[in-house]
């Protein structure tokens, strides 16, 4: 579904009206456009929350994002930490640097503690190089050992994947539609009806609303543990002598 757009038998904020007043042929101007697109993208938040927690095979990203989900950052010589915006990622999956053939070097996450602490320290300690690990620490990523540009490229010399925010909707949008699964884009309207019905009071909408949303959030998970059906079968075995693939 659409956010806003003319047609109303596509649109988000049309659906809500369904939801809560019966009707959608006009939007009642008592659940606002602004407090609905506040609503809609708290419950896109949850929505990609639940994805997250279950899209293990084929790493999940809103499509509404207009590049990947990669940072890149200048390498400094003998600089170790580069701090990375809560803005960008949620989490970082990956971390390389490109090395000065143009050729990258993904680098192997670390945590100081125990006797990883005065290794690292050292490495922290002694001379720049080609990094091989990193650790994270708050908004930033450290380098060991600390980058060398004369192995090194600069520019975009550092690469970081992670998961990212969905892509919020504005309260002027029209045709945009949620970056995930089309199937379930009512979560969004059911979503944001419920929460209009707990603030006022509508505890008759509230229980019809609820069984609405948890069957939806339990389909979101189910759906996205199983992407990627495009993994090679493989044959497990079961008790004795019975043999199953993964292909259904």
């Amino acid at each position: 579904m659409q956010f806003n757009p003319t047609d109303k038998t596509i649109s988000l904020l049309a659906d809500i009206d369904f939801w809560l007043f019966g009707t959608s042929a006009t939007l009642n101007t008592a659940f606002s456009v602004d407090d609905r697109t506040r609503r809609i993208n708290q419950r896109a938040n949850r929505a990609v929350s639940i994805i997250f927690k279950n899209d293990r095979r084929w790493k999940y990203d809103d499509f509404n994002h207009d590049d990947m989900n990669i940072f890149y950052g200048t390498l400094v010589e003998g600089q170790q930490d580069y701090e990375i915006s809560g803005a960008d990622f949620l989490t970082i999956e990956e971390v390389a640097v490109k090395e000065s053939n143009g050729k990258c070097q993904i680098l192997t996450p670390v945590i100081r503690e125990g006797s990883t602490s005065q290794r690292l320290q050292s490495l922290e300690d002694g001379d720049s190089g080609m990094p091989r690990e990193y650790e994270k620490h708050g908004n930033s990523i450290l380098m060991y050992p600390k980058p060398s540009l004369s192995v090194l490229t600069a520019l975009k010399g550092l690469m970081v994947r992670g998961k990212r925010m969905p892509s919020p909707f504005t309260a002027t949008d029209t045709i945009t539609e949620p970056g995930f699964n089309p199937l379930y884009h009512d979560y969004l309207s059911i979503g944001a009806s419920s929460d209009y019905a707990v603030a006022n009071g509508m505890s008759t909408k509230v229980a019809q609303l609820q069984p609405e949303l948890l069957r939806l959030e339990a389909d979101i998970a189910d759906d996205y543990a199983d992407r990627a059906r495009d993994d090679k079968p493989k044959m497990t075995v079961e008790g004795s002598d019975e043999y199953h693939d993964n292909l259904f």
